[in-house]
């Protein structure tokens, strides 16, 4: 299990108090700051470099939308404030959570469980990134009587069919005896991302993206092939492929 460095960014010392409180009752994460207002939180983020932080929208001077606007790679960030209408505005930001104060223990948990859940996914992907073929590596697949020989990234779709993957390149699509799992683990992780429990896309092949439900995402692959990318995974997509 990840540990989490975390950092709390609110004007309020009683709210800080409180999910001080609060989340001594979650194991693996640590506080290694508090800050008050904007100046203080951007110090002590550049100095503690946390994993993520609990931030407030309304404090004095500047607003945690401003500040997450300065910092040119912004940790993890959970939402905690006394108003609802901004959860809107606080999700295009790439916020992993927003809670309304006083914030229930159950809802705080969950949202640090999707920070752990991303923090692991990024750490197995940095992982993944040193082993495995590369862009330009030849792989040999071979379906039946059938064989070829191409270079990874001709490969636009990889799709589990029972106990066997599908390989979409060009116009063929062989089926292998091979897992999803399998495939993921020898495939170049900066090239192929896991969309969901039964497809890998990669996102050099991808040609349109669109909104779906729940925060969910919807991917054109390779001009024809429509892959749904699930709602948690939506949230790692963005956290990879974004400025």
């Amino acid at each position: 299990m990840h540990n989490i460095n975390a950092m709390i960014i609110d004007d309020e010392k009683l709210a800080r108090e409180e999910l001080v409180f609060l989340l001594k009752d979650i194991p693996g994460i640590s506080i290694v700051g508090e800050a008050q207002h904007v100046r203080e939180a951007k110090e002590m983020i550049h100095d503690h470099k946390p994993d993520l932080i609990f931030l407030d929208i309304n404090m004095p001077v500047q607003s945690g939308f401003e500040l997450l606007e300065e910092l040119v790679q912004p940790p993890q960030v959970i939402f905690v404030t006394a108003y609802d209408q901004y959860a809107v505005q606080a999700f295009e930001t790439d916020a992993l959570a927003y809670l309304v104060k006083p914030v229930v223990p159950e809802k705080l948990r969950k949202a640090v469980d999707k920070v752990r859940q991303v923090m692991e996914a990024v750490a197995h992907t940095a992982t993944r990134k040193q082993k495995g073929f590369h862009a330009d590596s030849r792989v040999f697949i071979k379906d039946g009587e059938r064989c070829y020989m191409i270079p990874v990234h001709e490969i636009v779709l990889v799709e589990a069919v029972n106990n066997y993957c599908k390989v979409f390149f060009r116009n063929q699509s062989p089926l292998l005896h091979r897992s999803l799992q399998q495939l993921e683990d020898k495939l170049p992780a900066d090239l192929f991302f896991r969309a969901n429990r039964k497809q890998l896309i990669n996102i050099q092949h991808i040609t349109r993206i669109d909104s779906y439900y729940k925060g969910g995402m919807v991917t054109e692959v390779n001009g024809k092939h429509n892959v749904e990318i699930s709602q948690r995974q939506s949230v790692l997509f963005k956290e990879l492929m974004s400025l």
